[in-house]
């Protein structure tokens, strides 16, 4: 079903519907749903690397402190990540942090600045391009249609 959803629509899609549909009760946090489908299927040190992607989604580290975390070249790491999810670590990565943003949009009231910070970016603007560029909207955008309440005024406590 991924296979088809990033057919048709790429691989931002597949990966948000991917955490969608993952229930695993020992990974509940928005951060390792993505990762949970390699438990099952994938390489250990793909996911390690995935784990510790979630686990530093703040402070981003780099392609090669990445890579020497979980003992591999960056070449054979960027490989393994191709074959098993069909796209660099670095995309991962960004995918992570960006659908980490988007929780927090829809499940706090933190503004777009400490949301970017929260997520390893260095402004609410660098955030708003990547998130547009993934997603095709704003962030801000996205904030308003999954929270009606705030465009109205509400405070969300009726939820």
């Amino acid at each position: 079903m991924l296979s088809l959803i990033q057919d048709l629509y790429g691989s931002a899609a597949a990966f948000g519907a991917s955490t969608m549909f993952v229930y695993d009760p020992s990974r509940q946090s928005e951060l390792n749903r993505g990762a949970a489908r390699l438990e099952q299927k994938g390489s250990p040190k793909v996911l390690k690397a995935a784990n510790l992607m979630a686990e530093t989604i703040e402070a981003p580290l780099n392609t090669a402190e990445l890579a020497k975390r979980v003992s591999l070249s960056e070449r054979t790491l960027a490989r393994a990540f191709q074959r098993e999810l069909g796209m660099t670590p670095g995309k991962y990565y960004k995918m992570l942090r960006l659908q980490h943003a988007r929780y927090l949009s829809e499940e706090t009231h933190l503004s777009l600045e400490q949301i970017a910070l929260r997520c390893g970016f260095s402004s609410a603007s660098s955030l708003g391009r990547s998130y547009s560029g993934l997603y095709g909207r704003t962030l801000r955008e996205a904030r308003v249609q999954e929270r009606p309440w705030v465009a109205s005024g509400d405070n969300g406590r009726g939820r």
